[in-house]
């Protein structure tokens, strides 16, 4: 086989042929399908994560952002794992979000169920979507494995906690991991960065790898030199509220206190812009692709060894009722074999035992016979005896003149 020759200068169409037009070919097919994205938000209690998710959207993500209280065993709380699907539209773009959070996360004593159930979650969805890949016959199927996970540290200025760093270890290399500071606000500028500083060399201690914005994406923007500054800000210090107030003529999303107010979108105040921006205006799309060709196909590799089999498949079933139909039939001729031979060897024992009565009969008949040959042969012998002395008797009484009219007839 040759190799393959490089065209050093690629011939232009005289006129427009059509696939320059393959973007735009692009656009409307997922214009119209839409995308799935589901982000995961992790985190304890009274960090702002619904809020912050109602503010990351710009709409009311979640209307009722009270759960009913988590169930408890021994009367310590357990944590549970929700979801809330909903569909967001833009520009006539629409986006089926599906959020996973997980309420009851770290406020009971002993947390280390917490993450193992976490990571049984992701997996279980790498699984499914596996079954899916493994069917012959594809049904439609919407993509449930976790693109993002979201994660919320609480703002102590000292370290993370044991409990991030068990979370983070176990479910760094099967997720995509963003970490956000919660309630950022509560602390100074100086103790946020000292705080951002020892997270990132924990992190580098414990050999735990959280999501790196993609570089060579962000060259292709025109604001690259702003969003380059972005990527810096990790792990992001947000703020978010759902009060709304007019500043400078403008409608903003605040915190007010009584020294001042805490603008949500101030790159000043927060990284929430920042961290917006990066997650759905430019990475969503490698979000999930890493998510596919990274994180998923490491799970496939590892599942090789034991292939999924989608058993509600038509295909599969319809194997299944052949080999059931191939049984019975096996069943059936096996049962008729056994009759059938049952049947032959009846036959010849009875054929054998009417063999056996005849021959009986025989020789008790030459028996009888056997024993009666003594008696006959006695009886026999005497009356030869009395014949011989009849005619001798006979003889000595016949007349001489008879006798000797005898000698003249010879």
């Amino acid at each position: 086989m040759q190799p393959a020759k490089i065209i050093s200068n690629v011939p232009m169409p005289e006129k427009y042929v059509g696939f320059a037009d393959l973007p735009n070919q692009i656009f409307r097919h997922y214009a119209m399908e839409g995308f799935d994205f589901n982000l995961m938000v992790v985190g304890e209690p009274g960090l702002g994560k619904s809020t912050f998710i109602n503010n990351l959207f710009m709409c009311d993500v979640y209307v009722d952002t009270k759960y009913p209280e988590p169930m408890t065993s021994d009367s310590e709380p357990l944590m549970d794992i929700r979801n809330s699907f909903t569909t967001i539209q833009e520009k006539g773009i629409k986006l089926r979000l599906n959020l996973i959070d997980t309420p009851g996360y770290g406020v009971a004593l002993d947390n280390r169920s917490n993450s193992d159930k976490i990571v049984k979650y992701i997996d279980q969805k790498y699984s499914e979507y596996l079954d899916w890949e493994f069917s012959s016959a594809r049904a439609q199927y919407r993509d449930s494995r976790i693109h993002c996970c979201l994660y919320f540290v609480v703002p102590s200025g000292q370290k993370l906690k044991p409990i991030d760093l068990e979370f983070l270890g176990k479910v760094h290399n099967k997720v995509n991991v963003v970490l956000a500071i919660g309630r950022a606000d509560s602390l100074t500028p100086d103790d946020l960065s000292q705080f951002k500083k020892r997270i990132l060399e924990e992190l580098e201690v414990n050999n735990i790898k959280i999501y790196q914005f993609p570089q060579t994406m962000i060259k292709t923007l025109d604001d690259k030199e702003k969003v380059e500054n972005y990527l810096n800000r990790s792990p992001f210090a947000v703020v978010s509220s759902n009060t709304t107030l007019e500043i400078n003529g403008k409608h903003v999303r605040c915190r007010k206190y009584p020294w001042g107010v805490c603008d949500v979108e101030n790159v000043q105040h927060s990284d929430f812009l920042p961290l917006r921006s990066l997650l759905l205006r430019t990475c969503t799309a490698h979000l999930i692709n890493t998510t596919h060709n990274v994180f998923y196909e490491a799970f496939r590799s590892s599942n090789e060894a034991h292939p999924h089999i989608d058993t509600s498949d038509s295909s599969y079933k319809y194997i299944e009722e052949e080999k059931t139909r191939f049984a019975s039939f096996v069943e059936e001729k096996k049962s008729e074999y056994k009759e059938k031979t049952e049947k032959y060897i009846r036959e010849i024992q009875e054929r054998i035992s009417e063999l056996e009565a005849g021959y009986k009969d025989r020789i008790q008949s030459l028996e009888a016979d056997i024993a009666n040959m003594p008696t006959m042969t006695s009886s026999t012998s005497v009356s030869t005896r009395s014949n011989k002395s009849n005619t001798k008797l006979d003889h000595e009484n016949t007349n001489p003149d008879e006798k000797k009219k005898k000698k003249k007839i010879f």
